[in-house]
């Protein structure tokens, strides 16, 4: 298994599906190498193998094309039945491939790309997105098989790279349903969980708290998360006149997730463009009510009016107003989302859906 970094190392949505997966795959039967960045830890029934990169001055891709090439001459030296990479992070693998080689992609890099120049766009983000959208590029024309997280993800591959469909399949993403407890839905608390970053819409989520706030003043909004754009999400929040009703906690511990979710009573995922969307998962594992905008899995697993709403920017602010003013409803809603991914989104289900690809290769 090939990616940058996991937890404890780094959070996000990759980090934790790599380690997510790989335990679940060690707990199937599968033995596990992860080459990453970082140092040697140790993990049941994975063996991880840190591998250097060095990043260029004010050019992050740097860090990735060190790391990749490297980690394919680490991988290379070992008797592996095959590779699978994450994203851009494979692309030296692609050179040296001499084994099956299976790649997941979370979203794409050509759709970060078009979403950071939709915003307003950082030069050091353009900079590093067009590097990496090559780097993933050269990967998905090498491997044997494309795995991606939902059916949005497979058509957006299809149509931004012309894949053919043939070569990849659809394995869902999971959450750990155990870790995270259902929230009460008490009080009126919408909650934000993302980076700091125009990506992530935390701008049109303020904006429409304005109207919810000026009709409910007992309504509050929790961001966690940091980013380079915090300063100016804190003078928006301020210039809004939004005062002590918006709480930013900057960056929550991985343990301390759980305990933030299960204390709200609305989630809320304002992003302009998302890969998957892991944290609408983790809120739905939390047994909140969901409101997104429609992008990554989000039209996959909301139920309109059923566990929240696909909204627009137009509709957010209505759609938060009438679930924070209606208990019963919070609750009946908030109790369909935790049954969803119950019902289809366990990492169990995730690794058997990657075993099933491994032997695709493997049995050829």
């Amino acid at each position: 298994m090939i990616t940058r970094t996991i937890p404890p190392f780094d959070r996000g949505g990759i980090q934790t599906h790599v380690l997510n997966l790989s335990k679940a795959l060690a707990k199937q039967g599968v033995e596990v190498h992860l080459f990453i960045i970082g140092k040697k830890v140790d993990f049941e029934g994975m063996v991880v193998h840190p591998v250097r990169a060095f990043p260029f001055p004010r050019l992050a891709a740097g860090l990735y094309v060190t790391f990749t090439l490297n980690a394919a001459r680490h991988a290379r030296r070992y008797d592996l039945d095959l590779i699978h990479g994450h994203s851009m992070y494979a692309a030296g693998y692609g050179l040296v491939k001499k084994r099956p080689f299976v790649l997941t992609l979370h979203g794409t890099q050509l759709g970060e790309l078009r979403s950071s120049l939709e915003t307003r766009p950082r030069p050091n983000h353009v900079l590093t997105d067009s590097a990496s959208m090559l780097m993933e590029k050269y990967s998905i024309r090498k491997a044997d098989r494309v795995i991606v997280t939902c059916k949005h993800n497979k058509e957006e591959v299809i149509e931004q790279y012309g894949v053919d469909e043939e070569k990849m399949r659809v394995v869902y993403q999971g959450v750990d349903l155990e870790r995270f407890s259902p929230s009460r839905c008490e009080g009126k608390t919408a909650l934000f969980v993302g980076r700091l970053h125009e990506r992530k819409g935390l701008d049109r989520l303020l904006k429409a708290f304005k109207r919810v706030h000026k009709e409910d003043p007992a309504a509050r909004l929790l961001i966690a998360g940091k980013g380079e754009g915090e300063k100016e999400y804190r003078a928006l929040a301020k210039e809004l006149g939004l005062g002590p009703s918006v709480e930013f906690l900057g960056h929550v511990p991985d343990a301390d997730l759980p305990a933030l979710y299960s204390s709200a009573s609305l989630f809320v995922m304002p992003s302009y463009y998302e890969g998957f969307g892991l944290v609408l998962l983790e809120a739905m594992a939390s047994g909140l009510p969901v409101l997104a905008f429609d992008t990554g899995v989000v039209p996959e697993v909301i139920e309109n009016g059923r566990n929240g709403y696909v909204v627009d920017e137009t509709s957010l602010a209505n759609r938060m107003l009438g679930i924070l003013g209606d208990e019963k409803r919070r609750r009946a809603m908030g109790q369909r989302s935790r049954a969803i991914v119950a019902e289809k989104l366990s990492w169990d289900r995730t690794a058997e859906g990657t075993i099933a690809v491994y032997k695709e290769l493997l049995d050829d």
